[in-house]
């Protein structure tokens, strides 16, 4: 019987990231919101806003009657929504930010980060389990 093991480094399965740690750009979640939701879907959903896009996540918010529908978003900060999942550390590299988290039924996660180290025009935003580093899901978005 053959057993995989899978090494961590900072909360990473070292088979998410392709290059040394430190070629990767941390970044900081801020203003984070969790909260709870009694949808029957149990997929991740994972939405991600520009400033510009701000009363569209307010008004997605207080659809699902979140407690946080007032969230403001500056020039330079994109925010992250994400349904039955949860986000615990993001790097970035190139044209790929990666998120390490994991599935959870009912979990409701909004977030910013920071635009200010992004590189390029277009970015893939992709979740990895913190457990076996298999992606869960993936974003492109143009800035």
């Amino acid at each position: 019987m053959d057993i995989e093991v899978i090494i961590m480094f900072e909360g990473i399965p070292d088979n998410v990231l392709d290059y040394p740690l430190v070629q990767y750009i941390p970044l900081r979640l801020y203003d984070i919101k969790r909260g709870t939701h009694n949808f029957l879907n149990t997929n991740i959903y994972l939405s991600i806003y520009k400033s510009n896009e701000e009363n569209k996540l307010n008004k997605k918010l207080k659809g699902i009657n979140f407690d946080y529908t007032n969230y403001d978003i500056d020039e330079n900060q994109l925010a992250i929504l994400i349904f039955n999942g949860y986000v615990n550390i993001i790097k970035y590299r190139a044209y790929e930010v990666f998120m390490v988290g994991n599935k959870e039924n009912k979990n409701v996660q909004l977030f910013k980060v920071t635009t200010r180290y992004f590189y390029k025009d277009k970015l893939i935003f992709s979740l990895y389990n913190d457990k076996d580093g298999n992606r869960i899901k993936r974003k492109p978005i143009r800035l």
